[in-house]
């Protein structure tokens, strides 16, 4: 049933607006997860009201509704559930995939680019990261159903547990030294050398800093106001 309901959970962005955000998806990959039993009124109201969580992480509390409901487990515990793990949903899962997943394979065929690869080279590494972050997301998705159905209210902590991978911790790091190489590489043979050093010790110190948020795009801005500021005042 999991490997089968994975397709579904394709949907979970249908009709996504700024007022419900992905309530209608919810619904929709429950009803799934569901088949032929009866959804709860007080729990499909709930769902449609406003449910909010990253795409790929949806899942994880979704199976876990479908299979309190399928167990007959107090509507009211399932609607405080639905309650407490709207917020963790998309802050974790944002996170991880929109902060650190995917700049981190989108910043690799850019950087392919930048360095002017072989054109065969540029389409090999761009097909690799898309298989790349596809991988993740797919498999974000069976986990989630397969934990969700499993573990029920107690999905929360493997929900919580996304922050702590290594991915989530490093990813963005990763992202931002390949960006700060790559521009003190390009930018070496019209610049000074010690003002390239400067630029790379105050990148690497911001980034050091601010590498628990997880925003490469934070020291990537920071980088280049410096070197801009330097070259106009030093």
């Amino acid at each position: 049933m999991i490997i089968k309901s994975i397709w579904h959970t394709f949907f979970t962005q249908v009709f996504w607006n700024y007022h419900t955000m992905a309530s209608v998806g919810a619904c929709y990959l429950l009803d799934k997860l569901l088949r032929d039993e009866e959804i709860p009124r007080a729990i499909r109201l709930r769902l449609i009201i406003f449910f909010n969580g990253n795409p790929y992480v949806i899942p994880y509390a979704i199976s876990a509704v479908a299979k309190e409901v399928h167990d007959k487990t107090d509507e009211k515990r399932i609607l405080k559930f639905i309650d407490s793990v709207v917020g963790i949903l998309g802050a974790v899962g944002d996170q991880y995939y929109w902060n650190s997943v995917k700049p981190f394979f989108i910043m690799i065929p850019i950087l392919a680019i930048g360095l002017q690869l072989d054109n065969y080279l540029i389409t090999t590494v761009t097909i690799f990261s898309f298989i790349g972050f596809n991988f993740f997301q797919l498999r974000e998705r069976l986990i989630g159903l397969t934990r969700g159905y499993s573990h029920g209210f107690y999905v929360v902590a493997d929900i919580k547990e996304i922050k702590n991978r290594w991915g989530n911790l490093h990813f963005s790091k990763i992202s931002f030294l390949l960006i700060l190489s790559f521009l003190l590489i390009s930018l070496s043979q019209v610049y000074s050398d010690s003002n390239l050093l400067t630029v790379s010790i105050v990148g690497l110190m911001w980034g050091t800093i601010s590498g628990k948020r997880g925003n490469s795009q934070k020291y990537l801005i920071f980088a280049l106001v410096s070197y801009i500021l330097m070259e106009m005042y030093l």
